[in-house]
């Protein structure tokens, strides 16, 4: 299901009636809507149930090599690469701690709906 204001719908839709013959007097309308939807998906972890002593135990490990780059930075982009670097760290060290969480999905691409109504 997605939810589309009236303009944003106005915008993406078009429609043309068809030359088809029928049995009424009615022609068919062709109506096509071109919406745009994005697909996310991230990982949650369950902490609510131990695991931080695991953590702890894997993050330590890391710890050298955070320090080495936080002390080595000098530009902004080295600074960038030290943040990327801690987040990893960090979620690789989760990956080895905590169960998973079922994770929320939200899409991502392109759908176009095709109707015809007379």
């Amino acid at each position: 299901m997605i939810l589309v204001k009236g303009v944003q719908l106005a915008r993406t839709a078009s429609w043309k009636v068809r030359d088809e013959l029928s049995l009424s007097d009615h022609k068919y309308i062709h109506t096509q809507l071109g919406i745009s939807v994005q697909n996310h998906t991230y990982t949650r972890f369950k902490t609510a149930y131990g695991g931080r002593r695991k953590f702890s135990m894997h993050f330590r490990k890391e710890i050298p090599q955070i320090q080495q780059q936080l002390l080595d930075f000098n530009t902004r982009e080295h600074l960038d690469e030290t943040k990327s670097f801690l987040q990893r760290a960090i979620f690789r060290c989760c990956q080895k701690a905590y169960k998973l969480k079922k994770s929320q999905t939200i899409f991502k691409g392109h759908l176009v709906v095709t109707r015809a109504r007379y």
